[in-house]
């Protein structure tokens, strides 16, 4: 089981892109240091993930050296509001490249991804979830605010997502922690959350020796 989490955080003349998540991979085992969030060369954006590494770990790895090696993203003059469909288009090629393939369908359906960056163009941190659709046999990338059905002031805050098989239990962990009914803007709520569901004593995410990590990128 585990999470991930990207939202804007709100601050005085400005705001944060923040990205946390677990620190659990499974698979023969449990090991709870692994990294699931992953800053981007050009520092105004980064990745993460839930789900299978045979996909996650190559995929953004090469995202990485994609970003790095390409001028026009290291001086931002690709707005960060492309990076999550040329992220989807990389995953996709990808996909394309497998020879001879084991039957994958369960890892792309389990996997999924969150790719967040400042855009410029927009004057705003930009988050999208990337995930396999079946119907289309691809995966996609598509922006994403908190459930309005959960809190219709929070859905206007900026863009918010949460990835993994934990989401209801965050929401209710949320819910303790900011008031559904009147808040308009995230601080540091949802890390929050995360930390206390990582501290329970039989998580299925970690025990308390588990450490989220947070990367805060300033626009």
């Amino acid at each position: 089981m585990t999470i991930t989490i990207a939202w804007e955080r709100k601050l005085p003349g400005g705001s944060e892109l923040v990205f946390c998540s677990d620190s659990r991979l499974s698979g023969g085992g449990n090991i709870d240091v692994c990294q699931k969030v992953f800053p981007l060369p050009r520092e105004d954006a980064a990745v993460g993930f839930c789900g299978s590494t045979l996909l996650a770990y190559p995929v953004i790895h090469q995202f990485i050296s994609y970003v790095r090696q390409y001028k026009k993203n290291m001086d931002r003059a690709i707005d960060g509001s492309e990076l999550p469909r040329r992220f989807a288009a990389l995953i996709n090629r990808f996909l394309e490249a497998y020879i001879n393939p084991v039957d994958l369908k369960s890892e792309l359906m389990e996997t999924s991804f969150i790719v967040g960056a400042h855009s410029w163009i927009l004057k705003r941190p930009v988050i999208s979830r990337i995930r396999y659709e079946n119907s289309t046999k691809r995966f996609v990338a598509a922006s994403t605010r908190f459930p309005r059905k959960q809190s219709a002031t929070l859905y206007k805050a900026g863009d918010f997502t949460v990835i993994g098989d934990l989401r209801p239990q965050f929401y209710q962990r949320l819910a303790k922690l900011i008031d559904y009914e009147g808040a308009s803007k995230f601080d540091m709520q949802p890390f929050s959350a995360l930390t206390s569901m990582l501290g329970d004593i039989f998580s299925p995410i970690g025990m308390v020796s588990s450490k989220a990590r947070s990367v805060a990128l300033p626009s």
